[in-house]
């Protein structure tokens, strides 16, 4: 199956280009080591076709390969090795972000291989587990945000170096500025864009990670949750019950035949107390026949 996928693939670029080379559609400009650094940074830090930009969640994959390489290290080295070199093949060509195109085209492939990482490093770390679902919060949400405003408008960017998302969130402020782009600013300008995003990131979930281990009791949404449902149940009962007064302790009823707790060491006492015994004070005396 895979010899007649590449044989198709290759045959497809044959009839329409004439030749069977994949690079035919970019008037015969051939890729090369050179295009790598511009293409890995855009694809994974550009705001507009970068994969962490778009998904900061695939950030933890990475991390995660870090991770699992204490326990299963092979794997670690053979998922790494498979990610770093299709991502650097694909960055040799030109055109890295695939043309008018949804984020990251050329990365999507080996996207499902960062889940194994993932899972291993929130199986291994309790603490990073807040950070991990803020990050796949945030990325729902913009994957919701680029699928669903205007009909999936913003899925498609041109290579203009301002994302329409980031343009349409802020009328006020310009955050396309402040995010990283290859296009506007060259490969160097936004690795530095990126790295202070990084370290930002980096700070907000380490102190995440602090307050989990110094109070967890006070911040668990789940906890806190049901705290919060627990108060609004208790005030709906106290709206709809009234207040009562100090409970009293209902006096024990006495049961014929039995003798109360309060009385048996009485009672025992009289049973062994010998006849004609009297109390004197605190000492008993024995009255003599």
């Amino acid at each position: 199956m895979p010899v007649v996928s590449a044989a198709g693939w290759f045959f497809y670029f044959w009839r329409i280009y004439g030749t069977p080379s994949p690079t035919a559609p970019y008037g015969g400009v051939e890729g090369g080591v050179s295009f790598v650094p511009a293409g890995l940074a855009g694809l994974l830090a550009d705001q507009q076709f970068g994969l962490l930009a778009n998904a900061p969640v695939l950030g933890a994959g990475l991390v995660g390969l870090a991770v699992m390489a204490r326990r299963r290290a092979r794997l670690s080295v053979e998922l790494t090795a498979i990610v770093v070199a299709y991502l650097t093949t694909v960055a040799t060509y030109p055109m890295w972000w695939g043309g008018t195109s949804a984020p990251g085209r050329f990365g999507v492939i080996v996207l499902p291989l960062l889940a194994v990482p993932m899972a291993a490093w929130w199986a291994a770390s309790s603490p990073a587990r807040p950070a991990l679902a803020a990050l796949l919060v945030m990325s729902a949400g913009i994957a919701l945000a680029l699928a669903g405003i205007d009909r999936g408008a913003f899925v498609f960017n041109g290579r203009d170096g301002y994302d329409l998302l980031l343009d349409w969130l802020s009328q006020t402020v310009d955050l396309t500025r402040a995010a990283p782009s290859v296009h506007r600013d060259g490969v160097a300008v936004a690795l530095t864009d990126a790295a202070v995003w990084l370290a930002a990131a980096t700070v907000a979930a380490t102190g995440a990670a602090w307050l989990m281990l110094v109070c967890p009791g006070r911040i668990r949404p789940a906890r806190a949750a049901r705290g919060a449902g627990a108060s609004a149940g208790d005030g709906e009962e106290r709206d709809r019950v009234p207040p009562a007064g100090p409970r009293r302790r209902q006096p024990r009823r006495a049961v014929p035949g039995r003798v109360s707790h309060l009385a048996r060491p009485a009672a025992v006492a009289m049973r062994a107390r010998p006849a004609g015994a009297v109390r004197s004070g605190r000492c008993r005396r024995s009255r003599d026949p």
